[in-house]
């Protein structure tokens, strides 16, 4: 036999703590608990009452302002540039020097730090700043195209 919960969430079969609105029959039948007609009893005395669709007026509808730039919120009104694969794709195809196939997205971080950081490669083409607002014309593109991106401006 099951014991079926419908406002819990666990089932217990045990003899000594029962709960559940039905219990099921090894046969398939339902059997009512106590708990089924407790709850019977506590929907009956609700009196939902609901507003008609038509006769429904919102007083929400002005539009939230945004934040305003500020020590608690230090994010930019200008938005980064709209993802573009073919641009990213004819980018790639352009480099000389692109990364291996064999380099995986965890390891770009990696590559990132030492090619943009330590060997001060000026990468503004592929980096992002929310904050300032500032996005390189490749910013948007895959981890994998940029640090291809990145490789190549070494080389040059």
């Amino acid at each position: 036999m099951t014991t079926v919960l419908l406002y819990n969430s666990f089932i217990t079969t045990s003899a000594n703590f029962v709960k559940g609105l039905v219990e099921i029959g090894s046969d398939g039948t339902a059997t009512k608990l106590t708990d089924f007609n407790n709850l019977k009893s506590e929907l009956a005395k609700v009196t939902p009452t609901g507003v008609q669709s038509n006769s429904y007026t919102p007083t929400n509808t002005a539009a939230r302002s945004c934040p305003t730039a500020d020590s608690n919120w230090s994010a930019s009104t200008v938005l980064p540039p709209t993802p573009n694969k073919d641009l990213c794709s004819c980018m790639v195809s352009a480099l000389s020097c692109v990364a291996a196939t064999k380099v995986q997205e965890k390891d770009t971080g990696d590559l990132f730090n030492y090619i943009c950081g330590e060997s001060k490669t000026d990468c503004s083409g592929i980096t992002a700043n929310g904050t300032t607002g500032e996005y390189g014309a490749y910013s948007m593109c895959s981890p994998l195209e940029r640090v291809s991106w990145a490789m190549n401006a070494v080389r040059v």
